[in-house]
């Protein structure tokens, strides 16, 4: 099977858009597509796309462990927490590389945390031993979010201060990471930033890196986290202005609409409950 995010890797290695990756042998869409792993090249392209990265068939194949790993990302970015707690141990048995166990180790911990209701320092034990060394740049994507995470917890525990530094170290190793990481992950990024920044009432700061991670998604085809990314946008807008600035209802629309296409139902039925309350029909 074809890791796309291994053929969007070696592209950026070499400074190419998709627009050139793609000239003369398909289109920017079908690449955009590939290198999110929502599309499978037939043949002849994908021997095109490899000639012209100078690459081979090994350099962008998927192993088993890392198919697996991908659907428990996705899982996990989808809120079904308890789904992947229960198809964890079952990987984890198989796990072969360094990496691939960071990876799992990583998501044990996310999900952990995120259906833990109080006493968090458990969730600080497995993200700093996750992370490794702070405050230098982490080698591996997966120590990266482990310090996003550190922040989150440290957010939820109420201890900003603390929040706030490992946030400016994710900031920091953000555009190196960038290169190496899957695209859904570098969007639920943006979006934890998004976040504590509006948590702590810098709405221009929280809309920059919403807006950022809008973009990304859009330059890659993806509507991952699309729909928080406008709700979080249109928030901080209406808490600046109130619900009456058109800016405001204009985001609100945006991330119902994106809600609606990828069938996340609960967002659906919370965002058109706000747009319903200030008065504006959607289809």
């Amino acid at each position: 099977m074809i890791d796309g995010h291994k053929i969007r890797k070696a592209r950026l290695a070499m400074h190419l858009t998709q627009i050139q990756l793609a000239k003369g042998i398909t289109d920017r869409l079908i690449i955009g597509k590939i290198e999110n792993n929502k599309e499978v090249p037939h043949d002849k392209l994908l021997r095109a796309i490899l000639t012209r990265l100078n690459i081979d068939y090994t350099d962008v194949y998927f192993d088993s462990n890392q198919v697996e790993l991908e659907k428990l990302d996705q899982l996990i970015i989808d809120g079904h927490y308890i789904s992947a707690k229960n198809a964890l141990p079952g990987i984890m048995k198989n796990i072969e590389n360094e990496h691939d166990e960071l990876h799992a180790k990583f998501l044990e911990s996310y999900v952990s945390f995120r259906l833990r209701s109080d006493h968090y320092n458990q969730d600080l034990l497995n993200f700093r031993q996750l992370a490794a060394i702070e405050g230098k740049h982490p080698e591996d994507v997966f120590s990266f979010l482990a310090i996003d995470q550190l922040g989150m917890v440290n957010e939820r525990l109420g201890n900003t201060k603390q929040a706030e530094a490992f946030f400016k170290q994710v900031i920091e190793f953000l555009p190196q990471i960038k290169e190496k990481a899957n695209i859904n992950w570098i969007a639920f990024i943006y979006r934890d930033l998004a976040d504590h920044y509006s948590n702590i009432e810098d709405y221009g700061l929280s809309n920059k890196y919403a807006k950022q991670g809008l973009e990304l998604a859009s330059e890659h085809n993806s509507t991952v986290l699309a729909d928080s990314l406008s709700y979080e946008i249109a928030q901080n807008t209406a808490k600046l202005n109130s619900w009456n600035d058109p800016k405001a209802i204009d985001y609100l629309i945006q991330a119902w609409t994106f809600a609606n296409f990828t069938l996340n139902y609960a967002n659906t039925k919370f965002f058109k409950h706000i747009l319903d309350t200030h008065h504006v029909a959607v289809c």
